[in-house]
């Protein structure tokens, strides 16, 4: 795991942020694998600390979903969900997503809806991979921040960490889902700018039952 050195002076707030940033992201990306133990202690000393930010970025973790405390045994990454819990998690982000951008087309500003076209654009120029699923992320970002509600932005942010990997797995795995999606977000971007709610909400729907699909059937594969 990535060390962090801190200067002594009392294991502050920015110690136990910077735990929870790297952690979680060694855990997105999958260098710290699904049933790795996890201890206050060695995580402590890593990254020269007490324990205490330690096990404050072990619990914002387990809030989210990706860290688990089994009774008797420790605390461990969270298993990947199974294809059931994988199914409830994108039926919850389809609701979110359609309400985001429903009320993204009511309140998104100019500015915002020039982000949304330039990212839109930027996809359609990507060939990396990776930049794909940066700009994929910026884009949903984009819409919860024209919806104005800062509780749906923070509980999609939870979901999407929970489905991290199996979404990019799509995007690596299915290039005509990605050029499907790139023209359903030219119109879901249109339909915002044109105030219509309604048909940005389905879009919106549309997006996520689309790699909900593509995932379930990966999963359905190998389970």
């Amino acid at each position: 795991m990535t060390a962090l050195r801190s200067t002594g002076a009392g294991e502050s707030d920015l110690a136990r942020d910077r735990i929870y940033e790297l952690l979680k992201a060694e855990i997105l990306s999958g260098q710290v694998a699904p049933g790795t133990a996890l201890s206050e202690n060695v995580l402590a000393r890593q990254h020269g600390v007490s324990r205490t930010p330690a096990r404050e970025a072990i619990h914002r973790l387990s809030l989210e979903g990706l860290v688990e405390a089994v009774p008797k045994r420790g605390t461990f990454v969270a298993p990947l969900p199974s294809p059931r819990e994988v199914r409830e998690l994108y039926e919850l982000r389809e609701a979110i997503a359609g309400m985001a951008a429903r009320l993204a087309a009511r309140r998104g500003t100019p500015d915002g809806i020039a982000d949304l076209h330039r990212i839109r654009d930027a996809m359609a120029e990507a060939v990396d991979l990776n930049t794909r699923g940066v700009l994929a992320d910026e884009w949903i970002v984009c819409i919860d921040r024209m919806s104005g509600n800062e509780l749906l932005a923070v509980t999609n942010q939870s979901l999407l960490d929970r489905l991290h990997r199996y979404r990019h797995a799509v995007m690596r795995a299915d290039g005509e889902y990605f050029h499907t999606a790139l023209g359903i977000r030219r119109r879901l971007a249109d339909a915002i700018e044109a105030r219509d709610g309604d048909m940005a909400e389905e879009l919106a729907r549309e997006i996520v039952r689309k790699v909900s699909h593509e995932v379930l059937r990966m999963l359905t594969e190998v389970w």
